[in-house]
């Protein structure tokens, strides 16, 4: 089967963890969520590609903590306010994502080859670097030993638990695809209508590199690892 690679560099990141308010937090990799809306963009894709698969690894050189100015509406007037905000520095991330329809993803190349807009990745002052596109063939691979990791990546927890991997890391349940939910508020006056948008979450394990599985592991034409999230 085929994928679509990236190599992709920025300089800063922040991938926001749901519900950090007063001090935002950052996932150490994008999660598949924000993926996804970055390949939709590079499309400029008007509606919702269904079964898209991803896989996310990467590293970063280190984090830092920077200070926003917020603004919070109240009834008697606008307040100011400092929020601390995570960033990751120097974060260079392979990603890999699968999708059944191969005009899909010769689509995603020219995308992004020549994309409609300036592309960013968390915020939209996080622009990415795109130091590799390409169609890559994926394969089992059956190690002879074991395989260490080199960079850090999201293994999907129902990979390891499969197959019996006693790995270390840390657990996220990673936002994927969403749908829309409506419903009614009622104010003081009125009933309003509403819609939220409610993620299918996938329960994965972030692993940092030099880990060792001993598994089979599907890999691209040039042996590197693919997590894919389903």
């Amino acid at each position: 089967m085929k994928a679509l690679r990236l190599k992709i560099f920025q300089e800063y990141a922040s991938y926001r963890v749901p519900y950090s308010f007063e001090n935002i937090e950052t996932y150490p990799l994008p999660p598949y969520s924000t993926v996804l809306g970055l390949v939709h963009n590079a499309i400029g894709a008007t509606r919702t590609i269904e079964g898209l698969r991803v896989s996310v690894q990467g590293t970063y050189g280190g984090i830092i903590r920077n200070y926003v100015r917020f603004k919070k509406y109240k009834s008697k007037g606008v307040e100011d306010y400092p929020i601390m905000v995570s960033e990751l520095q120097d974060v260079e991330l392979l990603i890999h994502v699968h999708a059944d329809d191969e005009e899909i993803l010769k689509q995603m190349v020219r995308g992004f080859q020549a994309p409609p807009r300036f592309l960013y990745m968390g915020r939209p002052e996080d622009l990415i670097f795109v130091e590799e596109v390409n169609m890559v063939d994926l394969h089992t691979h059956e190690p002879e030993d074991s395989y260490v990791l080199e960079q850090d990546a999201y293994i999907p927890l129902m990979w390891i638990e499969e197959n019996g991997e006693r790995l270390e890391g840390i657990l996220y349940r990673l936002e994927e695809y969403y749908r829309i939910m409506e419903g009614l508020n009622s104010g003081r006056r009125k009933r309003v209508k509403n819609t939220m948008r409610v993620f299918n979450r996938i329960p994965v394990m972030y692993v940092q590199k030099g880990a060792q599985v001993y598994s089979s592991l599907v890999m691209d034409s040039d042996g590197n690892p693919v997590w894919l999230s389903r």
